[in-house]
């Protein structure tokens, strides 16, 4: 998991330290308003990190606020140790262990919506995203193609998460976003087309073609495509099967590996 400092907290978030000072016993209260936290998680050690002696994890974010370069801090209370992180990259990978926590400010504005509010210098990784009011929930975000901020939704890589489900496992998304995954079904028709999965036939076909093509996808009548086909190592063993795109490969090839984004095309 990557966290990230949003970049326009630069010219808010360090407030005065004096916050500290005056209330330093409410602890857990005063944290809350300032950062937000997270259990069980490290920065990992960087020449842009340093270890210093910490009696709380007040003092610790206190520390922070007084460094300029310094979003994101952990904090050992076993060690009484606190780990501040001054790289300026905004995104720092971490690590879990039992007895740290994670520290970020949270005074920057708003949450991010989708991959488009991630900030140019953060790197590829799995982001967590709030659209349309929701609690959140994480996604990988593809900052180095085209441009970057693309919201992957699906991809297909060596075969070993199963991709022929029914509708509501595609509905709720399953797989792990770093790997093979499907991000879940907020695309219900595409082109004119109604996805269809096993169990939810919704084709412009006599037939199913869901499974007669195993693999959940927006068939029309009925495959010329379909990314989440059945996975080959070799080649299938009848024409239009597999993670397939016709009009590319031709009608017998399975495609090693697939990747599905999309990105706002506006704020």
């Amino acid at each position: 998991m990557k966290f990230c400092c949003f970049p326009y907290c630069v010219v808010s978030c360090f407030i005065s330290t004096l916050t500290f000072t005056v209330v330093n016993a409410i602890d857990e209260d005063v944290i809350s308003e300032t950062f937000k936290t997270k259990g069980s998680t490290r920065i990992v050690q960087t020449e842009n990190t340093s270890d210093v002696y910490c009696k709380s994890i007040i003092a610790c974010a206190d520390m922070c606020l007084s460094i300029p370069q310094c979003c994101l801090v952990s904090y050992s209370k076993g060690t009484s140790t606190c780990r501040i992180d001054t790289s300026e990259r905004y995104c720092v990978e971490t690590e879990t262990l039992d007895e740290w926590r994670f520290i970020q400010q949270n005074s920057y504005q708003g949450r991010p919506i989708d991959c488009n509010d991630i900030p140019d210098k953060c790197q590829s990784g799995v982001y967590k995203v709030f659209p349309n009011q929701t609690q959140g929930f994480d996604v990988y975000c593809e900052m180095n193609l085209d441009e970057g901020h693309w919201t992957v939704f699906q991809r297909r890589e060596n075969g070993y998460v199963d991709f022929d489900r029914g509708w509501n496992k595609y509905k709720l998304g399953f797989g792990n976003p770093k790997h093979e995954f499907w991000l879940g079904n907020r695309l219900e028709h595409h082109n004119g087309h109604g996805f269809s999965t096993k169990d939810s036939d919704n084709d412009n076909h006599s037939s199913h073609c869901a499974t007669m093509y195993p693999g959940a996808w927006w068939f029309n009548a009925c495959v010329t495509s379909d990314l989440n086909g059945q996975y080959f190592l070799k080649t299938p063993d009848s024409a239009h099967r597999g993670v397939y795109w016709r009009s590319w490969k031709g009608e017998n090839y399975s495609l090693k590996g697939s990747l599905m984004m999309m990105r706002r095309v506006s704020n």
